[in-house]
Formats: structure tokens, sequence, C-alpha cells
């Protein structure tokens, strides 16, 4: 943790694949925190690198988390991956919360994918999604 605080993430994630590599798994709150750190800045690689050691570490994946993987890719203007990265966590089973919805629905109204984003909206809607404050104002 102590190198994610101090924003030495790759030296983080160097430590976590040396315990993996001898079978020992940090916490879930440890890997969350690189995750959240990789997202924030926009890494999308570093982010996809540590979300996928979540699962080998068999951390099942919140919403949050999946929402930090979404963030990463929107950071990093990689609309499509933030898109199947939403995708998938809605066929894992996973409802959406409203910062994943508005995640998305901000990546397209980037790309000027306003009728796009609409039909997301109606289709989760459809789907019984509840769309709070956050996404609604994206497109308001």
């Amino acid at each position: 943790m102590a190198y994610i605080r101090a924003g030495m993430l790759d030296r983080g994630e160097s430590v976590l694949k040396e315990m993996e590599a001898q079978e020992i798994y940090a916490g879930r709150e440890v890997y969350k925190a690189l995750l959240r750190a990789y997202s924030m800045i926009g890494d999308s690689l570093g982010a996809q690198r540590v979300f996928d050691a979540i699962q080998l570490a068999g951390i099942i994946p919140d919403v949050k988390v999946c929402g930090l993987l979404i963030n990463a890719y929107v950071m990093a203007g990689q609309t499509r991956e933030a898109v199947i990265a939403f995708d998938n966590l809605r066929q894992a089973g996973l409802e959406p919360n409203d910062k994943c919805v508005a995640l998305v629905l901000a990546a397209y109204e980037k790309e000027n994918k306003l009728k796009i984003a609409l039909d997301l909206l109606i289709k989760l809607e459809k789907d019984g999604v509840m769309i709070e404050k956050e996404a609604s104002e994206l497109l308001g």
C-alpha cells in the first residue's frame, strides 16, 4: 500500500506479482487501491492488468471494481473498451450503479454519439436499471 500511496504504481504492482508467484495474495483493498490509482490517471493497461490479477486471486469483482476499470477506459478515451467492460459487468449479473452508467454516457457524449447514449438509457430503463441523478444529468 505504501508504494501505491506514494504514486509508485509500477513498484506496487511488482510487489503484488512477487507475492502471487509465491502464492501469497493481497487482500481486496490492496488490489482495489492499485486499480483506483491506475483508473484515476487513465492508465487503462495498468487497470486491466490489476483487474485481471483480482480475478486470478479469486476475488470476485463487484460493481465498484468494475466501475474503476470503466473509468480507466473513459479517462484514456477508449469508449469501445469502456462499453465492453460495462456490458461484461451486466453479463456477469451485476446491476450497474449510477456512476457506471454516467461514465459510459460521458464517453459517448465526448464522441458526440448522443443518439447511442440515449438508446442505452432507454434500454437500461426497459431492463429495470434505475437511472439516478448523475447519469440523468449528463444528457439533460
